[in-house]
Formats: C-alpha cells, structure tokens, sequence
C-alpha cells in the first residue's frame, strides 16, 4: 500500500501527527477502543445460547423491550410471509426456546394464531449433519410454518424449506424499530430499551455495522501503526467483506446476462507453512448457472479470501481473481493466458484487492466490494470467451 512505511524510518513528526489522530478520534467519540457492549466485557458476544435468549426476548411482543410486535412483524416480512397477521393479532405470540420435537430441537419456536416461526440460530458454528431437514421434516404438518436459518454470516442452510437470514437484516429491523418507538413510559420500561439498544451495539460490533469500527480500521488500514485495537477492528470489518461483494455481484449478475448467478462457497486450502496443514477460505464468484455443481462454482470470477483474514499476513489478504475447482481447467487455463506463476487452491491466478482507504470516508466495506465489482466486471468481458471454452468446449 501506498502508505505503508518502514517504522524505523519514521520520523518523530510522523508519529507525533499519527498520536494527534488517535488523541481526535477517542476526543470525538469516533474510536473508543476496547469492549463497549454487557455481552463484550463479560466475554460472551460470541457464545450462541445468550444471542438465542436475546433474540428471543426482543420476538416476545409483551416483553419489557417495549417494541412490541415489531420485530416478530419485519422477521415474518422477510420470510416472504405475504399474509403476515395484524399487529393486534401478533400480539398473542408465545415465544418458546429449545422446543424439542421427534427428531430435532429448534433454537426458538414463535407460536402464533395463524402462523408457527421457527428459527435455528447459529453464530459461530455450522449447521450439524441434516440438522435443517430435521426440524423441516418435523414442521411438515404444522400448518403455515415458516423456516428461518439466522445465521452471522448469512448462510445458507442444506435444507431448501428454510430462508436463510442474516444477523444483519435482524439488527437493522432492531434498529428501525428503536428508532420508531415512542420514548419509554417508566423506569421499568427504560431498562428494558437499554437492553435492546446494548444488544443492537453487541451486533453492529459483531458485524462490522459499527461507525467506531470503520474509523478504527481506516486508521490502521492507513497507517499500520501498532495498535491492538485498531487491527482487531480492521480484521472484524473484512471478515464481512464476502457479504458486501455477493450483494453486489448479484446486481452485476443481473446486468451482465440472465445466465449469471453468484455462488459463495467454504472450501479448504493447503498450508504455505507445513505440509499437511489446512486452512479455511471463501470464494464469491461470478458464473454462469450451468458451471454449478450443489450450488457451488465449478468456474468463475470473484473475492478469495481465509475465514480467519489479516490484511497483514501473505495469503490471509483478501484477493480476487479467477477460480476453477478442476485441477484440468486450471491448467488448460492457466496454458492459455501462459501463466508462470502456481496456482493457489483452484486459483488460477489472482492479485491482492488494494485495500487503501477512500479519501471520502465513505464506508470500507461497500467501498472494497465496488472495487471488487468493477474488476470483476472489466475481467468477465475480457475473459468470459475463454471460460467458455473451458467449460463449454465446442463440439468436434
């Protein structure tokens, strides 16, 4: 990056300026450092049951949140529920968590008059073996059940029967609802709003959403001076960077070609360090749907990057390029554009995405995945010929 320096070529000055930053931005309230949330001082922001609890509380319509049947409303709204009942009848939900059915035990279970809401949460693990299809199975007679997977990531379940959400829809209905309500009538009433505006804070931390994040990894992003704080918050804003990317390669898709669609996949990628060793990445590609095999790319072009990213370690920057799950496209490929240099885990070659701040101070992550768009983009038109006759040869 153009910014980066040698530290012990620095001068006093420069430091003195990079200390004055610091000094503005905790002065402002735009970087306090550290954990600012209940869940984050006593070390469980990433501990699934509390998140299970909370959720579920703030779905309760006569919970002391005082929000009523907001939220229980905009979950149902973005499950596709088009005939969602009235507030009036939302109210007489009853919120249930671990319900346990013939085969499988649903995180929460929201029972309605006209309507059965069940959600299985998971905030940093994956979904176990047919878990999905056991609660759908289980729910197959129930009439209108409706089948959420809320996910930190916005996974995606095995089991077609339910929508895949992400935390992130549900923080930003959290906010809209706060900002909605009429300011509390009690004491009582007050504690309660305070929970849910902590919890709100707890997610836009989790998930990058949080204005202290940005300012905290634009400076280290910028300067890459030693401070804990700020590189912990940039490494927390990029691992929301594939989210940011999938939802705008999926407008490209639309307007590149009706054939195209944007797969997002984990795979497993050899060690640098040690044979035998592996490490976990992404990839969000670009493809066409007949180039899908189980929804994941066999070809494409898109954002790499590990699950555990650091933009200061080789292989663990986020980069983009193009992709091939065959070992045979990537050579055919790799001899066509006569590459020299090898391969990376189905990456038949790639560049690291430039990672310097914007000068406007707009926000990182939609900033980063533009970039990413507008590369993809100018590649697709150049290259889209060649894949096609990777995957696609011609008949003989």
């Amino acid at each position: 990056m153009s910014t980066e320096k040698d530290p012990k070529q620095l001068s006093a000055a420069y430091w003195s300026a990079l200390a004055d930053e610091v000094d503005a931005l905790r002065a402002d309230g735009r970087w306090l450092p550290g954990p600012a949330t209940t869940l984050e001082v006593i070390g469980r922001s990433g501990v699934e049951v509390d998140h299970e609890r909370l959720i579920a509380w703030l779905l309760d319509p006569l919970a002391a949140h005082g929000l009523g049947p907001a939220l229980l409303g905009a979950m149902l709204y973005r499950s596709g529920v088009s005939d969602a009942p009235p507030p009036e009848e939302l109210v007489r939900a009853r919120v249930k968590k671990q319900v346990v059915r013939a085969t499988s035990r649903p995180d929460i279970v929201v029972l309605m008059p006209s309507h059965t809401l069940v959600i299985e949460l998971k905030i940093n693990s994956e979904e176990g073996a047919g878990q999905t299809t056991r609660q759908a199975d289980d729910h197959a007679n129930v009439p209108n059940a409706v089948l959420v997977f809320l996910t930190l990531h916005h996974q995606q379940p095995t089991d077609g029967r339910f929508r895949a959400m992400g935390l992130r829809s549900f923080a930003e209905d959290l906010r809209q609802a706060l900002s909605e309500v009429l300011k509390p009538a009690s004491y009582a009433a007050a504690r309660g709003r305070a929970t849910a505006d902590n919890y709100l804070a707890t997610l836009e931390r989790m998930l990058g959403m949080d204005p202290a994040d940005q300012e905290a990894a634009r400076f280290w992003l910028s300067h890459r001076k030693s401070l804990p704080e700020a590189q912990q918050a940039a490494q927390r804003l990029l691992t929301h960077l594939p989210e940011y990317v999938a939802k705008i390669l999926e407008s490209l898709a639309g307007e590149l070609g009706d054939d195209l669609v944007v797969s997002s996949f984990h795979y497993m990628a050899p060690s640098q360090r040690k044979i035998g060793d592996e490490f976990e990445e992404q990839a969000v590609l670009l493809s066409r749907k007949r180039w899908l095999t189980n929804g994941k790319a066999r070809l494409g072009i898109g954002l790499g990057q590990r699950v555990d990213v650091n933009p200061d370690r080789p292989y663990q920057r986020p980069w983009w390029g193009v992709y091939a799950a065959d070992l045979d496209a990537v050579g055919r490929l790799r001899d066509t554009w006569k590459l020299n240099n090898k391969p990376w885990a189905g990456w038949v070659w790639w560049k690291y995405l430039d990672l310097e701040p914007p000068a406007d101070r707009s926000d990182l992550l939609t900033h980063y995945a533009r970039d990413v768009a507008q590369l993809v983009r100018v590649s697709w038109k150049q290259d889209v010929g060649v894949l096609n006759q990777v995957l696609d040869p011609p008949a003989s």
